[in-house]
């Protein structure tokens, strides 16, 4: 074979090489549109964003006041507590070592309402990095004059713990969100695989969209307005024996049972007490419990 034949050959393997990479990597971000996020990248999936204004690391952070929170995570765990400091903090932890593009991005929004926190620096090819647990604690009389915390996560467990403000809205592809001991005005959960689970808290709205996982809620004051959808998943709502609502239940293989005192109205609809709250559950193959609030 000349030397002719052999660049040419050498060139159809790194020309058949190079087409390779490119198909792999136009699929992955296919799938990422279609399984993940519903962002569509080039590649593996990216984490991109304006790095602008972000400092990196944990601490506590110099804000007095801002009336929301932002937090996008990937893998691991968020926890949201209130404290007794002057100053909001940041904390995170992680199995191995941190570079620095890995350590978590925080800062204020360009009107300065909103603290922002990123899993990780901006990235294309390397997602949202490593399992972390991030612990953000807030002053309570920050709490007082916040509106809302939104959660958006890959896949990171979501706990939040003796909160009290307005509006609360975590979103996750498989990860589970676990509420104890809140009051809001609002509260919406969104997850693909993961599971809910509120304890002892009052909310006035609640809305959860679980595609497989159950959901189980303990509250001493039923809500105003709830709405759940699951496709597999079970559903416990442990409420007062006073509740009052209305209950619309919709399932094709799912039935409901009740320790309340519940009235059968026929067509999914059900009434306890004199039937002041609006309840919407269904249901895919998911029972729906009632039980007593003790």
């Amino acid at each position: 074979m000349n030397k002719k034949e052999k660049l040419k050959k050498i060139g159809i393997v790194l020309a058949i090489v190079a087409a390779s990479l490119l198909v792999m990597a136009l699929l992955l971000g296919v799938l990422n549109g279609l399984v993940a996020d519903g962002k569509w990248s080039f590649g593996w999936t990216d984490y991109r964003y304006d790095e602008a204004g972000y400092t990196a690391g944990s601490g506590s952070l110099p804000y007095k006041a801002f009336t929301a929170v932002d937090v996008d995570w990937g893998e691991g765990l968020v926890i949201v507590v209130p404290c007794e400091d002057t100053y909001p903090s940041i904390s995170e932890e992680s199995e191995s070592a941190l570079t620095d593009r890995e350590l978590v991005r925080w800062g204020l929004s360009a009107d300065g309402g909103t603290l922002q926190i990123k899993h990780r620096a901006s990235s294309y090819f390397f997602g949202n990095g490593k399992e972390k647990t991030l612990t953000l604690r807030i002053p309570r009389k920050m709490l007082s004059g916040m509106q809302s915390i939104r959660i958006n996560t890959k896949g990171a467990n979501v706990f939040l713990d003796d909160l009290m403000l307005s509006t609360v809205s975590v979103q996750t592809h498989a990860g589970a969100l676990r509420a104890t001991d809140c009051n809001l005005q609002s509260l919406s959960f969104s997850t693909q695989g993961g599971k809910g689970s509120y304890e002892g808290i009052v909310a006035q709205s609640l809305t959860v969209a679980c595609k497989n996982g159950a959901f189980e809620l303990k509250s001493p004051q039923a809500p105003s307005s709830l709405a759940i959808s699951t496709q597999g998943g079970n559903v416990t709502l442990t409420l007062p024996k006073a509740a009052s609502f209305t209950l619309r239940f919709e399932s094709e293989k799912g039935s409901v049972t009740s320790d309340l005192p519940m009235q059968a109205g026929g067509n999914g609809v059900y009434a306890c007490g004199n039937g002041d709250a609006a309840f919407s559950v269904s249901t895919k193959k998911g029972n729906l419990h009632f039980a007593i609030y003790e």
